[in-house]
């Protein structure tokens, strides 16, 4: 492997659809580039942070997530899909009928953040084309990711043999692997949760969080941190990495289902590298 996101060759092995997912992934990647630089600049390139109303959800949207969103959707122009479902658009976009995959993305998470200088994401997932797109198990993915913006841009990705982190070079304008086959073992010492929502959660997950509060006292006999930065790529990032680093973590509480293949790939299910990489 060269360590270059650009090296996609022995990926597609002239196949369709490895071809066309490697499209996708190329397309967010050159748009997350784009998309660093406006965050980079902010105000000097006429970021407000101003509210522009609400999206399809509900949620309050902000400028940055407007140009993202165009900026993704312009990159995407090249790519063949089917049907393409962005956060910031009421209904999803049908495009060629005959193509191979579908994508989502969420173009700016946590944009709130982008007042105070705090860390922002975007989000992507790849998927067959079915008749009904986007109505599949999050198993069904063919690549999913979500890349980060902060003091270094990272993107990371797995297309279903283990998840790769590739950093930004700023003077190249292209991205190196940094971190080969990343695995977060089963134990956990950290979670990411936003607790103002103890009100709506399920029982399951309110004795879960109530169980890592009861610490050194409760079933899990150990101390626990938590994370909570309203970004939920940023927090999957430093969760994993942070404990990585330390001694290795595993479970966590995400709320987006584009993440469901990156947290299974991080667990180790699968073993060959994601770009070009082994197909043992």
């Amino acid at each position: 492997m060269t360590g270059d996101l650009t090296n996609t060759n022995r990926y597609t092995q002239q196949d369709p659809l490895r071809s066309a997912v490697a499209a996708a992934i190329n397309a967010f990647a050159s748009a997350s580039i784009e998309i660093s630089e406006l965050i980079g600049r902010g105000a000097l390139a006429g970021i407000t942070g101003r509210s522009q109303g609400r999206n399809a959800d509900g949620d309050e949207q902000k400028d940055l997530d407007v140009l993202a969103d165009q900026i993704i959707r312009h990159a995407l122009k090249s790519v063949p899909y089917a049907a393409c479902a962005s956060e910031e658009a009421a209904t999803p976009e049908i495009g060629d009928p005959s193509a191979l995959i579908s994508i989502a993305y969420d173009p700016l998470d946590g944009s709130s953040n982008i007042e105070t200088n705090m860390t922002v994401g975007t989000i992507f997932s790849v998927l067959p084309h079915r008749r009904s797109p986007f109505a599949g198990p999050g198993s069904e993915q063919l690549a999913a990711g979500f890349v980060v913006y902060g003091p270094q841009t990272s993107l990371v990705l797995t297309l279903g043999r283990g998840v790769d982190i590739f950093t930004l070079d700023r003077a190249e304008r292209t991205y190196r692997l940094i971190r080969k086959q990343v695995q977060i073992p089963v134990d956990t010492a950290e979670y990411a949760i936003n607790a103002s929502n103890y009100r709506h959660w399920e029982q399951p997950v309110r004795d879960f969080i109530e169980d890592c509060l009861a610490g050194v006292s409760g079933p899990h006999r150990k101390n626990f941190n938590m994370r909570w930065n309203a970004s939920l790529d940023e927090r999957f990032h430093k969760t994993s990495i942070d404990e990585a680093n330390r001694r290795g973590t595993g479970s966590m509480l995400v709320d987006s289902s584009f993440e469901e293949l990156n947290e299974e790939r991080h667990h180790g299910n699968m073993a060959a590298s994601a770009w070009g990489g082994d197909d043992r």
